[in-house]
């Protein structure tokens, strides 16, 4: 039986999966065997990649000391030369080293120090507590998941925490600079196109 399946999951690819494709700048790549290989593979095409551009970079280097010498009238070998000088200058357009979002710091806010502060806050629906006199301070460079089965809450308390749902008692400090981003699992009904 073939099983073909796109995740998040590292573990369950370490567990189940027998290859890894990987789809990078518009290419496959195909390794087999576990996520621990498809790293050390990746690693190691990485590797060679950045050998190869540094060795096409050293070339290019030398090809336009080259063009920049060479009179205007040109003879065929030279031409053939000056062909090979721009298809190396388009192949050296820079590699993405990382696949994250970046994004230009003009325009930015500052995040200042308090980011959100939670202060016995409770929530009830009916006479189901979501959360009871619930404290707890968000800091800066903070990476939290959140984690339960279906039903417990966990897009309540993103709501919680964003404003979009009211608690019944507590209090929820957000800072002044804090800019809520929520990508929920139902996706995004519209872009505006004013923000970035």
């Amino acid at each position: 039986m073939t099983l073909l399946t796109v995740t998040h999951d590292r573990s369950f690819l370490g567990d189940v999966c027998t290859s890894i494709l990987e789809l990078d700048r518009g290419s496959f790549y195909t390794y087999e065997g576990t996520y621990a290989t498809y790293l050390e593979g990746k690693e190691d095409r990485l590797a060679n990649e950045d050998q190869a551009y540094r060795e096409a970079k050293a070339k290019y280097k030398k090809e336009l000391d080259w063009m920049r010498r060479q009179p205007q009238a040109r003879e065929t070998k030279q031409k053939a030369r000056e062909q090979a000088f721009y298809k190396l200058e388009k192949s050296l357009k820079p590699r993405v080293h990382d696949p994250t979002l970046t994004l230009s710091e003009e325009g930015q806010r500052r995040l200042g120090g308090n980011i959100l502060k939670m202060r016995n806050v409770s929530l009830s629906f009916g006479d189901k507590k979501m959360l009871n006199d619930f404290s707890y301070d968000f800091n800066k460079g903070d990476r939290i998941g959140i984690v339960g089965r279906n039903g417990v809450g966990k897009s309540t308390f993103i709501r919680i925490l964003t404003g979009e749902q009211s608690i019944d008692s507590g209090i929820i400090d957000s800072g002044e600079t804090v800019v809520f981003g929520v990508y929920n699992q139902m996706g995004i009904p519209f872009l505006d196109e004013e923000q970035r």
